[in-house]
């Protein structure tokens, strides 16, 4: 029980930092290909760097939810569609500005389907956050980009039901290496029919591009599962708000875009809401450690 919040931060911000880098690697392998395509084969890939381990362990992968991954494998390539296309088709900033409407789907979910007690802390870090990133969109979405951005929403909304599913399977004991493996293997298989029908090959670079997407990919997800594992799927929520600022850096550092004003402001939102929840998670968590210890 010790250090499980402290653990759960730590795989936390490793995802944002990864899924700021994975967007980016997405982004740019989908110049020429189409949003079907790079899903397919990043998932292809993510499924591939299993097998050499599986070989190896065989057991480890074993599983009794097989067709509970079937269903997240057609969830995730369900929200992947929309979201690759996004990425392509619209800005980095505003991608990553609306990924951040997952984390209130997630908490309200949490509260509903796993019991968890929100606390008005909870509540209130993960609001003032989102109120923050739409400071920093400015969100004038207008024509033809409602369209796109309103089904990458959607996509976030598919993205939040996928945590609550990994949430609970971990609740059920699945371990992390079918979760991660079943994952990609059925999204790969969901993907195949579309990829065939918009099916351009990829160059020997953007081949490169999307293995180190899938690998990428691996990191992400086995970063979340353990961040799940330490920690109820609500506190951890404000701390995805993080990943727009990672994702500031590199796009000033790649498109020289960097962050204006409405984006500094919102940061100055996020980060003192995010250490606040934080600070609050710590407090509960050594609350709960002295109770242990007097029981």
């Amino acid at each position: 029980m010790s250090n499980r919040y402290q653990l759960g931060v730590l795989w936390s911000l490793s995802a944002c930092l990864i899924s700021a880098f994975n967007d980016l690697a997405c982004k740019l392998s989908g110049a020429e290909l189409s949003g079907v395509n790079v899903l397919f084969f990043r998932f292809l890939f993510t499924a591939l760097f299993f097998v050499p381990f599986i070989i190896i362990n065989p057991k480890k992968y074993t599983t009794k939810h097989f067709w509970v991954h079937g269903l997240r494998g057609g969830l995730f390539a369900l929200a992947m569609v929309p979201w690759c296309c996004g990425l392509i088709l619209l800005p980095l900033p505003m991608v990553t500005t609306i990924s951040f409407t997952t984390p209130i789907f997630i908490t309200l979910l949490a509260g509903i389907f796993l019991k968890e007690r929100l606390g008005w802390q909870r509540l209130l870090a993960t609001g003032v956050g989102f109120i923050g990133i739409m400071v920093s969109a400015q969100f004038n979405l207008t024509g033809s980009v409602n369209v796109m951005a309103g089904l990458a929403i959607l996509a976030t909304l598919l993205f939040a039901i996928l945590d609550i599913v990994n949430k609970r399977l971990l609740i059920l004991n699945e371990r992390i290496q079918p979760l991660m493996f079943y994952s990609a293997l059925w999204t790969t298989l969901w993907t195949l029919p579309f990829a065939l029908y918009y099916w351009k090959t990829p160059s020997m670079p953007e081949l490169g591009l999307l293995a180190l997407l899938g690998l990428g990919g691996n990191c992400l997800l086995g970063c979340i599962l353990k961040s799940l594992s330490y920690c109820e799927v609500s506190a951890l929520q404000p701390l995805r708000y993080s990943e727009f600022i990672f994702s500031s850096v590199l796009s000033g550092w790649v498109f020289h875009k960097w962050p204006t004003l409405s984006d500094i402001t919102g940061i100055i939102i996020i980060i003192p809401c995010t250490l606040y929840l934080v600070h609050h998670e710590f407090k509960l968590d050594r609350a709960s450690k002295k109770t242990a210890s007097m029981a």
